[in-house]
């Protein structure tokens, strides 16, 4: 399955032509696509991972003690930018597609075939 590119040609080409290169390869426009792609999975990647850690900070307020579970997760949640941008998707629009987030450990999912 090929993947979907959110980065245009154009929009490289213009990236390109601002830090000085005013007549790039195929291949650096190729290059160039593959970067600014990266570089919008990571944005994406952050604004997401520090909503979550964002809506568990109350799990370390002083009069409550954190569980193991609950540290794993926030610590988890924070080393999701050391993925493989590779295994990150973007779709048309340039939303971010991924699938690799920890678990809650306060969400449970009910198996229905149990």
């Amino acid at each position: 399955m090929d993947k979907i590119m959110y980065t245009s040609e154009e929009t490289a080409i213009n990236y390109l032509n601002q830090t000085g290169n005013d007549s790039p390869t195929a291949e650096e426009i190729s290059a160039t696509i593959v970067t600014l792609d990266n570089m919008r999975k990571l944005h994406l990647l952050r604004k997401e991972r520090d909503m979550m850690i964002s809506q568990t900070d109350w799990w370390t307020v002083s009069d409550r003690t954190i569980t193991q579970a609950e540290l794993d997760y926030r610590q988890a949640l924070r080393d999701i930018t050391d993925v493989d941008l590779s295994t990150v998707d973007l779709d048309a629009e340039g939303n971010l597609l991924f699938e690799g987030w920890p678990t809650n450990p306060h969400i449970v999912v009910d198996d229905p075939f149990a």
